[in-house]
């Protein structure tokens, strides 16, 4: 029996007007966090609704879908920029709680 070593993440958007937000993703080995830094917002939105496991996200009161057409037209850029900010500080080791 091996360790495993797939972890997942719940960002952390206190001290944000995020706060109160739960996104439950999964951590990015090496060779993602250096695509997501290369990559088309395309290719942003299918590794995040890809690796999403939960969130309790709502757009005018509707839960959103994990799904790249639905970070599309439900989040705004900012908000997908926090999100995929903290992901990337989670997935580097930088203060985000493990599941």
């Amino acid at each position: 029996m091996g360790f495993e070593t797939a972890r997942t993440f719940t960002l952390d958007f206190s001290d944000t007007d995020w706060e109160g937000a739960i996104v439950k993703i999964r951590a990015l080995p090496i060779a993602g966090i250096l695509e997501m830094g290369t990559c088309t917002l395309e290719r942003e939105a299918e590794m995040l609704a890809a690796n999403v496991t939960e969130w309790n996200l709502e757009h005018n009161g509707k839960p959103i879908e994990i799904s790249q057409e639905a970070i599309f037209n439900s989040l705004e850029p900012p908000a997908k920029d926090l999100i995929i900010k903290e992901w990337m500080r989670a997935s580097r080791g930088i203060t985000a709680p493990l599941d």
